[in-house]
């Protein structure tokens, strides 16, 4: 995920969407594994520090409505550059 991660708010939000998931599988009682967990965590927090606490919090808990596939699908075309 860091790849989509330049620094700016954009794919940022791209980013918060995509870790929505892991959000709702913690909620699940399905933690990351620990060998990704701080990838995630460290991910997160660069994600988190781009477009600003409130546009990352309302894009990730969109994405933690999503399965993984839609999150991605919803990740690629909507917070595309140009949309």
């Amino acid at each position: 995920m860091e790849a989509v991660l330049p620094g700016h708010g954009p794919a940022a939000t791209r980013v918060a969407v995509l870790l929505g998931p892991a959000a709702a599988r913690r909620r699940a009682g399905a933690p990351l594994p620990p060998a990704e967990r701080a990838d995630a965590d460290r991910v997160t927090a660069s994600a988190r520090a781009a477009p600003g606490e409130d546009a990352f919090s309302e894009e990730y808990e969109r994405g933690a409505r999503l399965g993984p596939a839609e999150a991605l699908h919803r990740a690629r075309t909507e917070h595309s550059p140009g949309r």
